[in-house]
């Protein structure tokens, strides 16, 4: 009876599952919070903000029946219609960040709740998540080449929607409603591609690892009509598919070769499977201590991969971060982010510095401050890397209004329609004198969720033309479109083009006389220097630093216009005649030795540019 007492009485609670289930509910928002700030730092710093804008001015969304058509003209419309539309909010980027880290968050949720994690594992269930996050942040120059609307979004979606008809199939018990199930699935590639047929093979690994209750013509169903759907909608359907991405529709497409982005898809996917089929095989091995660290260290390696593995380009940073504040017309602030960059820049980021330097009247003081440099561009395809990120915006800015237009065109037929397309396209209309091509134009931008006012703007601009002369970006540029306009072919040679094409006007407004006189220095050309410097000089009051310095220069070195002419200032003559001194005393060394040796004291002059900096590999 003792015995039997005894082993009644209750067990003394020693606290170690009530520590065990505050660690598990301290996991469920500690792992969450840790993702969370990972990726609103990450979405946030480098590029950060001018790259989230950047994603948003390369993508496009209208309201109405027409564009989800367009949508809709191919497989994984749906996706690509949800996902313009999710990418309007990174034109306030905290709000797009906040966004889409609310929806990665989502993701991991209902990747834990579909495969049914036990609490130690539920941080493993983080990967699909994270491949998204790096998936967003890889990209770089190659956002540039994206053929798909809203593409750090589509995966977001896709994985999502393939998810959730998995869970959809294990909640099922029936097996003829579990079939249906996957038909549905199936039928449903018109809206989703690719994410219809990962979420049928999902449920039919699911279906074949449930030893329980295989019915192996459930799974052969599934995959049937995988292989089978896609072609019928290609071949009974019209659309803009083509056959060799009907397998493949919402995929993003962004270039012929990016096998580094497309690894973060095949992850998610290779881990989807994994899960799908473990815990039928696998139920004790998960419910082992050892599991949870093996959970956690999955998790630390994800969040890591993504700061290790995410796209790092001074650069870049700097060029879109500059295009983005010309486009706000802020050119100060473009001036400061090329100021702050301290290694050598791009031609890109050297040509929007002068574009912004010109525009705010500070270029002939203050451009050969600025390092000259021709860095290699941190891309797959470097040599279009100017072409495709600043032929828009540096054919606008130094007044090639046709070649703006020009390439708007041929990237929308490439590329699809993007904001950034339309809005130069409806500006170089509006200064040709073409008013109702802008109206069309700007009535698409004023579609969007933001870009509304922006659109009135320029509308108001369409059926008051006077307003044109009273805005200041169009103010400065339309002097530099006084030359024979002629639209030629530049190669894809952008930089090239326009410096020989400017630097060879002669006459016109002040304005562009001046461009003209710069490119010329920068050429390093001075029979064309001398006719434009002196113009200048006649009709100016002041002379800017740096074409006193050239003019210093060239009279050195040619002994046929006596400086003196000029109102040249003591100071900059002295210090004229210190770098001669110099060079005179440095004659024997190298000009490796020289160039470091002159960079101290004259490496904002453009003495220095005219010397050492040499065989710029423009494009």
């Amino acid at each position: 009876m003792s015995g039997n007492k005894a082993d009644s009485t209750p067990k003394p609670n020693t606290g170690k599952r009530t520590e065990t289930n505050t660690c598990a509910r301290m996991s469920y928002i500690l792992f969450p919070a840790i993702f969370a700030l990972s990726s609103i730092v990450l979405l946030m710093t480098g590029a950060g903000a001018p790259y989230l804008r950047k994603l948003e001015d390369l993508s496009f969304f209208m309201g109405g029946q027409w564009f989800f058509n367009h949508c809709m003209s191919v497989p994984a419309g749906f996706i690509d219609w949800i996902a313009s539309f999710l990418t309007q909010f990174f034109y306030y980027p905290w709000l797009g960040a906040t966004i889409f880290t609310a929806a990665l968050i989502g993701l991991w949720a209902l990747t834990s709740a579909t495969f049914r994690l036990p609490r130690n594992l539920s941080p493993a269930a983080i990967v699909p998540s994270a491949m998204m996050l790096l998936f967003a942040l890889m990209p770089g120059y190659l956002i540039y080449m994206s053929k798909t609307p809203g593409f750090i979004w589509t995966g977001v979606i896709g994985f999502s929607f393939s998810i959730a008809a998995t869970a959809v199939f294990r909640a099922s018990r029936r097996p003829l409603v579990r079939a249906i199930i996957i038909i549905i699935c199936t039928f449903t590639y018109p809206l989703f591609g690719f994410y219809s047929l990962l979420g049928a093979g999902l449920c039919a690994v699911d279906e074949i690892s449930n030893r329980q209750r295989r019915i192996l013509w459930i799974a052969i169903t599934g995959a049937a009509l995988a292989a089978i759907i896609p072609q019928l909608y290609f071949y009974l359907f019209e659309s803009h598919a083509m056959l060799s991405h009907i397998y493949t529709a919402g995929i993003p497409r962004m270039a012929a070769d990016f096998q580094p982005l497309m690894l973060t898809y095949w992850i998610t996917i290779g881990t989807l499977i994994f899960m799908s089929a473990l815990f039928h095989s696998g139920r004790k091995a998960t419910q082992q201590k050892s599991a949870g660290y093996i959970s956690a260290a999955i998790f630390a390696i994800s969040v890591i991969s993504i700061f290790v593995c995410r796209f790092r380009d001074a650069n870049f940073e700097t060029m879109v971060a500059m295009d983005i504040a010309i486009s706000d017309g802020d050119n100060s602030a473009a001036i400061r982010k090329a100021r702050e960059l301290k290694e050598e820049p791009t031609r890109a980021v050297e040509m929007l510095t002068h574009a912004a330097l010109f525009h705010r009247g500070d270029a002939p003081d203050s451009l050969f401050t600025f390092p000259q440099g021709a860095a290699e561009y941190a891309s797959p395809y470097p040599f279009l890397a100017l072409r495709l990120s600043s032929a828009r915006s540096l054919n606008y800015l130094f007044g090639r209004l046709n070649d703006c237009y020009r390439w708007c065109m041929e990237d929308m037929v490439e590329y699809g329609y993007k904001t950034e397309y339309l809005r130069y396209m409806s500006k170089c209309a509006l200064m040709n004198g073409e008013y109702n091509l802008a109206r069309r134009y700007l009535r698409m931008i004023s579609g969007s969720m933001f870009h509304s006012g922006e659109a009135e703007k320029y509308l108001r601009y369409a059926d008051n033309p006077e307003l044109i002369g009273n805005d200041p970006e169009m103010a400065s540029i339309k002097p530099l479109t006084a030359y024979d306009s002629q639209l030629g072919g530049d190669s894809g040679l952008i930089e090239h083009y326009i410096s020989s094409n400017v630097a060879a006007l002669a006459g016109g407004p002040p304005a562009l006389v001046e461009l003209s006189l710069q490119f010329n220095m920068k050429k390093k050309d001075i029979a064309e220097f001398w006719p434009r410097f002196m113009l200048y000089a006649r009709t100016h009051d002041r002379l800017p630093v740096h074409y006193q310095e050239a003019a210093l220069l060239f009279s050195a070195l040619e002994n046929e216009v006596d400086w003196h002419r000029f109102a040249i200032d003591p100071e900059i003559a002295a210090r004229f005649e210190r770098f001669m001194t110099m060079a005179r005393q440095n004659s024997n060394y190298s000009e490796e030795y020289n160039r470091e040796a002159f960079r101290k004291d004259f490496s904002d002059t453009y003495w220095f540019y005219y010397f050492f900096i040499n065989d710029l590999k423009t494009t």
